[in-house]
């Protein structure tokens, strides 16, 4: 029984006290075991007087402090049992069913979750989480945040290690249950191919949607998620969005297990107006068996690397994908500049987009860059102040490059300058029409 074990480490240190030390602790326990009609255990966690009660006879628990030769309980005896996650945070069980216990060290503890569950697992995902497993009595496990007593995680799951990794804030205030949400998408017919969660705050996904096994496009764009469920496996996936899921921090090869996707989006969301997202960034690793994936075309990378090593990591992924036709850098991205033009995808890009504010320097490493792109087709991206777009002349018949300029004018604050821009999306323009442009820029 796990409260023997805790009660046999408290003895146990207590009996390692100096015998000056365990003299003075003799005298209280003996004091407010006699004041409690209890027996009396020291808290080695706490220390400080504190101590757990067990009524001698009813053989129910309680918590105190020994002060000022008075013996105080802040969690009053009656309870089955009474042990400690944390703390200042108890498992205790009333009447045959767990709940939880915050004691504030005063009279005014609080029932954090109520008496309602079966059983409960602290474990170390657990303790990373700042969180406890609770089974309910339909045979379900959930859990619980231990600061708050929020429900992190819906009482969905047959065993206690389906739970994923979730993340609360301080100021995380959502509904994690979605009733209506989750109503609505599970209740679509099962051969939908596209699920669209996009800006839905969801902190993990609901584990019946392993149901839609024809989805081939899944949006979670603006959500909080902390890692991607198992079932993506069975998908046949040709577009995934992950932004704005920057607690993310792995991507296993599952998500591509079919060789079927062409489309991957990650890092900071890309939604207006103001969301109540993660605004910090874990390191981002992907599985190597990602590497070299021949299906992925696309990427759209938004992501802010929090090591080089980490930025390294990202960029060799890049690389190594072979047939890359699209590349889309978003303005909160970080990422240290690529050169393109040594990825395994050169003889395939045909898009590059940095959708950012970048220095003299790098804008004019960014165009030596792409002008080695021999099948380069679509070019845009901003940088500070005019620069030389000699290098872009090699490119044999682009059809739309667009450069705008800004020039700084007061503390960080930037004026517009004249863009570069050259449109051939009708295909009616020469490869002189596009030299023409050029020379006509660098001329004014």
């Amino acid at each position: 029984m796990k409260l023997i074990k805790i009660i046999s480490v408290i003895i146990l240190l207590s009996a390692k006290l100096p015998a000056t030390a365990q003299s003075m602790t003799d005298k209280w326990v003996k004091t407010a075991s006699r004041q409690l009609k209890a027996t009396i255990y020291l808290d080695s966690i706490n220390e400080d007087y504190t101590f757990f009660a067990q009524s001698k006879r009813s053989k129910l628990w309680g918590y105190g402090q020994y002060t000022e030769k008075k013996a105080i309980l802040y969690i009053p005896i009656g309870y089955q049992e009474l042990t400690p996650i944390q703390s200042d945070v108890f498992m205790a069980k009333y009447q045959n069913a767990y709940g939880l216990i915050k004691s504030n060290f005063s009279e005014n503890n609080a029932i954090l979750v109520p008496f309602l569950f079966t059983s409960f697992l602290y474990d170390d995902q657990c303790k990373v989480m700042q969180s406890v497993k609770m089974k309910n009595s339909q045979g379900k496990w959930g859990m619980f945040n231990l600061r708050n007593g929020m429900l992190m995680a819906p009482f969905w799951f047959g065993v206690p290690e389906n739970i994923p990794n979730v993340y609360l804030q301080p100021d995380d205030s959502i509904n994690i249950e979605q009733k209506e949400l989750w109503n609505r998408i599970l209740n679509q017919n099962s051969t939908i191919k596209l699920l669209n969660l996009s800006g839905e705050r969801l902190l993990l996904l609901h584990p019946e949607l392993d149901k839609f096994s024809k989805i081939t496009e899944i949006n979670l764009n603006g959500n909080n998620l902390s890692q991607i469920p198992d079932w993506f496996d069975q998908l046949k996936l040709t577009s995934l969005n992950l932004f704005g899921n920057t607690h993310i921090r792995f991507i296993p090869h599952t998500i591509n297990r079919f060789q079927t996707l062409k489309i991957l989006k990650f890092g900071w969301h890309t939604l207006p107006g103001s969301w109540p997202v993660r605004s910090w960034y874990e390191t981002l690793e992907f599985d190597t068996l990602l590497f070299g994936s021949p299906s992925i075309t696309e990427i759209h990378c938004n992501h802010y690397c929090t090591s080089q090593e980490n930025q390294n990591h990202i960029f060799t992924f890049l690389k190594s994908l072979p047939n890359l036709k699209h590349i889309h850098f978003y303005r909160e991205s970080s990422l240290p500049l690529p050169l393109i033009h040594t990825w395994a995808s050169a003889d395939s890009i045909s898009t590059v987009i940095f959708d950012a504010l970048i220095t003299d320097t790098s804008a004019t490493s960014i165009v030596e860059d792409i002008g080695k792109l021999t099948h380069l087709k679509h070019v845009q991206f901003s940088g500070i102040d005019s620069l030389d777009l000699k290098p872009l002349r090699s490119l044999t018949n682009p059809r739309f490059i667009q450069i705008k300029f800004y020039k700084k004018i007061e503390g960080n604050r930037y004026g517009f300058l004249r863009e570069f821009r050259y449109d051939n999306t009708m295909e009616n323009k020469t490869h002189q029409d596009f030299i023409d442009a050029l020379d006509n820029y660098s001329l004014n």
